[in-house]
Order: C-alpha cells, then structure tokens, then sequence
C-alpha cells in the first residue's frame, strides 16, 4: 500500500487511542455455528476475500520491500511512544508549553538500514499531532477546502455559514484554524496551544 500510495513511513505513523480488547475474537467455534455467520454475512465474507486475495496479489509483487517497511515501522512506532510520553505529559498540564518543546526537544531521527532515503523525525509537534482530537483535523480540513471560511471570519461575517455540505456555527468553527502561522505540517501554530483540541485520555 506504501508504494501503489506513494507514502513514506512518516506518512503512516499512528498512535493507539482508545482500543480496547475482544475476547470473543480468540474463542472457539463450533462449525456449525461459523457456518451459520457465514450464510448470515455471505457478501461480507465474499467482499473479504476479494480483497484479502487482491491484497496477497499485490504483495507479492512488492517483495520483500514489504517486510523491510513494516520492521521499519514497527521500530519508529517504539521509539515514537518513548520519546512521546514525557511530551505528553508536560502537554497535558499545559498545552501551550508546546512552543517551549519545540524550542528546547532536539528531535530524533531514525533512518531505515535498507533505505537511507527513507528517514523519520520524531519531534514534539509530531507527538502533539498524534493527540489532536477528530474534530481539531476536521476543521483543518475544513478550512483547506473551503478557503472563503476564513476570509468570512476576518471580514466579521457572523456564523452560522453555510459552506459547500457543511453548516458552521460558533460551535463548529474555531478561529483559530486560520491562524497565518503554519508548523512544518501546516497546522495552524495557534491550535497547538489550545486545550480543547488534544485527547490525552
């Protein structure tokens, strides 16, 4: 998928939130009874193994490209959890210490022993990113995509605005998400300092 999405593993860095264990999933059934799911879900099942078949196809056309990516980023995912933890701890107190991290953290890199191109930064803005709630990149995107929304707040024009498909009241649009400052991952440097915006449970 790396390849045929033309990503880099910064691209597909992640952090678990809220998850939580299925222990049905490690059962045992009997067959008669996985019969029974498979006749209740038969397009589900027939859709899977379209997919899962096509997906097999495909890796191995990639080779071992595959494996090497995935040990890649199974090793930046855990130096991106030891570098992050004391971020997050310092931001849950007091986002806006942020700007101090970023001043002060030096970043770590991390580069791939098969490729030397493909290199990682871990940095406090990455950790911070990692923790921004569904609704703060909604609005990034938001605001990506309908530009005019922040020429209507500059211009005092009150919400609600209707934009496209979306409807934005003063509860749905912060201003902030037109701050002029962009980060290194053009996210307004404004949201970076506001509580609200971060999920540290």
């Amino acid at each position: 998928m790396k390849q045929y999405m033309c990503w880099t593993i910064e691209d597909m860095i992640y952090f678990k939130q809220n998850s939580k264990d299925y222990p049905a999933k490690n059962k045992q059934y009997s067959e008669m009874l996985q019969q029974k799911h498979r006749n209740w879900s038969s397009i589900d099942y027939q859709i899977y193994e379209i997919f899962n078949t096509s997906f097999h196809k495909r890796l191995a056309n990639v080779g071992t490209r595959f494996h090497q990516d995935l040990k890649f980023l199974k090793q930046v995912k855990q130096r991106l959890v030891e570098y992050c933890e004391p971020v997050y701890k310092v931001l849950a107190a007091n986002t806006s210490q942020i700007y101090t991290l970023i001043d002060r953290s030096p970043p770590l890199r991390l580069t791939s022993d098969y490729d030397p191109t493909e290199t990682v930064e871990i940095n406090p803005l990455l950790c911070a990113l990692t923790r921004l709630r569904v609704e703060a990149f909604e609005n990034i995107f938001r605001v990506r995509m309908y530009p005019g929304l922040c020429n209507r707040y500059r211009n005092n024009v009150s919400p609600p605005w209707q934009v496209g498909m979306w409807a934005f009241s003063p509860y749905t649009f912060n201003p902030a998400f037109c701050s002029e400052r962009k980060s290194k991952y053009n996210i307004p440097w404004k949201i970076l300092g506001i509580k609200d915006s971060y999920r540290f449970d």
